[in-house]
């Protein structure tokens, strides 16, 4: 390095001028080239580093800091400088619960055909119906199967108390207990056997509006709910219950406002109950019925975006087909099917065709039924077609025919 420094210093003088700066560069090049070199040499002659070593856990020992953590977490589970044993429950400051020890309970869901009588109906009914208050639902389970002994066996000391019966029963139903929401729902289908009809008053209260105080509105979210299977089964009971024991007119009409239920599973399940109910619906009951109004509602299922919902909305829609076709809708819905065999025919009435049509007209009008029931399909499917048409609007009108497969779909 020395006689670099001197080579530069003696080719500077040589050349006629003072030390200049060109030279200390050159010399501050070599230097810092050189440094590096030795770094690199340095490093390949170092040896490799040892492989660091895990600390054994069990040789570990616990600093100061995390004894005093531990002993302070002891100390907020089981109190100051308490300890806890195998055999003591994990409690706060180390104490036990107060009160008895709760005792294991075992329900019975006794069937209808099992229940027995009362030697004293009404004080037994008084009993239950303070024990159905209770906000113990072992006590409330009780209840419920004292009063489902006295709807079945002893309706008449039944039968006054019911404005006060289904309001109770419709709270243990909706409790998160299981086993007391089904003997409530189970005791729901004793109330709709013993009684009919004259437990519709009580059935639908504030109806699909206001679902809080509606027995209907709770089963149908019940049947709806994720709840546990013997809950679901013990509800599709009691609807059928409720399908067989009351009129299936008044039924109709308590269960088409639930068509437009906000929840999915809801409709589905409501479509269902309103399509087992028109099939096992009579001549005097499909003479009764809003069928206009059933069909509106078939087709708002079938356009659901649930799959259940669509299928049910099928089944009714093929349940008002079949009624239309066989005549059993009343004489005024009877009317459309000579209407739509004109209609489909081209009939043209001029002043004289005229006269003679409406006497035809009137002579089939008298003979609907026969007409319904020996009409040829095409004419039938055409009858539908119109009746179809003349109540829906068209985007429905397509669901419906394409539903119950119409040729005209």
């Amino acid at each position: 390095m020395g006689d670099v420094s001197l080579a530069a210093i003696y080719l500077n003088v040589q050349a006629g001028g003072t030390f200049s700066r060109t030279g200390s560069s050159a010399e501050q090049v070599m230097k810092r080239q050189m440094n590096s070199d030795i770094k690199v040499d340095a490093k390949k002659r170092a040896p490799a580093p040892a492989p660091v070593q895990q600390p054994d856990d069990d040789a570990h020992e616990p600093s100061a800091k995390e004894i005093a953590a531990a002993k302070a977490a002891r100390a907020r589970l089981y109190g100051a400088g308490g300890t806890q044993r195998q055999d003591e429950p994990c409690t706060a400051g180390g104490k036990e619960p107060e009160g008895p020890a709760p005792a294991a309970v075992e329900v019975v869901y006794s069937q209808t055909e099992e229940l027995t009588p009362l030697d004293d109906a009404a004080k037994a009914l008084r009993n239950g119906m303070a024990e159905l208050a209770s906000l113990d639902w072992v006590t409330a389970t009780s209840g419920l199967n004292t009063l489902r002994r006295v709807a079945v066996h002893h309706a008449d000391a039944c039968r006054p108390h019911l404005r006060t019966v289904f309001p109770l029963v419709l709270k243990s139903v909706k409790s998160l207990r299981s086993s007391l929401s089904k003997t409530a729902i189970m005791a729901a289908a004793d109330l709709f056997r013993a009684f009919g009809d004259e437990a519709l008053p009580f059935l639908d209260f504030g109806g699909a509006s206001r679902p809080a105080n509606s027995l209907l509105a709770a089963l149908l979210a019940k049947a709806a709910s994720n709840d546990k299977r013997f809950v679901i089964e013990a509800v599709a009971a009691a609807v059928v219950a409720l399908r067989e024991s009351v009129s299936p007119v008044l039924l109709v009409v308590r269960l088409l406002p639930y068509s437009i239920h906000k929840n999915p599973k809801v409709r589905a399940k409501l479509g269902g109950a309103l399509a087992d109910t028109v099939a096992h619906a009579d001549d005097a009951a499909w003479a009764a019925f809003d069928v206009a109004a059933l069909l509106r509602a078939a087709a708002r299922l079938v356009h659901d975006n649930t799959p259940e919902a669509r299928d049910a909305g099928r089944r009714l829609v093929g349940a008002v087909r079949d009624a239309f076709r066989a005549g059993r809708c009343g004489d005024a819905l009877l009317a459309n099917i000579a209407d739509a065999r004109r209609q489909c025919e081209g009939v043209q009435a001029d002043s004289v065709e005229g006269k003679e049509n409406r006497v035809e007209d009137s002579e089939a009008d008298a003979a609907a039924g026969a007409v319904g029931k020996a009409a040829p399909d095409a004419d039938q499917d055409c009858a539908w077609d119109s009746f179809c048409r003349a109540r829906l609007d068209p985007l429905a009108v397509a669901g419906v025919l394409r539903a119950s497969g119409s040729p005209k779909s």
